[in-house]
């Protein structure tokens, strides 16, 4: 349906009229609305779904500035992970953050060995009842008054608490 008057381009349903598709005057798409409040307006009152399939390459999202990309988050073909990065590289040192299908998360790396590993320091702090902070470095790092006690291991796989 093409209307001019309008300023914009649509797609209906023939025998209801509903509009599934269209381009606003202003250049907005909508898709399951006819009017489309952001550049991309999809909805359903039943839920929406939207489909990434690549069967051999990344399928992600990336946010650009100025054509230079910022971010991108997607699903690594090779790895299978899904991969937050600070680039426009999936599995790449530009990761942020790497969650696998086996339920492994990772901060600075792109194949976690535990659970949740972290590649760099860490720091945790609370307003609350938080107590100790666990680490694996071979001994507690600088004197720091809002740490009230660690539990660590040393070279020797050996394990210390220390208590403030």
């Amino acid at each position: 349906n093409d209307s001019n008057s309008l300023g914009h381009f649509s797609v209906q349903a023939h025998n209801t009229k509903e509009t599934r598709f269209i381009v606003s005057s202003s250049g907005n798409v909508g898709i399951g609305t006819s009017s489309p409040s952001a550049t991309l307006d999809i909805e359903d009152s039943s839920g929406v779904t939207i489909d990434i399939n690549s069967s051999t390459g990344d399928g992600k999202f990336r946010f650009q500035d100025n054509n230079a990309v910022k971010w991108s988050f997607g699903r690594d073909n090779t790895t299978n992970n899904l991969e937050f990065a600070s680039g426009s590289a999936l599995g790449s040192a530009d990761n942020v953050l790497t969650l696998t299908p086996t339920k492994r998360v990772g901060i600075g790396t792109t194949s976690p060995g535990q659970a949740l590993e972290v590649v760099g320091q860490v720091s945790a702090s609370s307003t609350g009842s938080f107590e100790f902070l666990v680490l694996d470095y071979d001994k507690i790092p600088s004197s720091d008054p809002s740490i009230k006690g660690a539990v660590y291991r040393n070279g020797s796989n050996q394990l210390f608490i220390s208590a403030g």
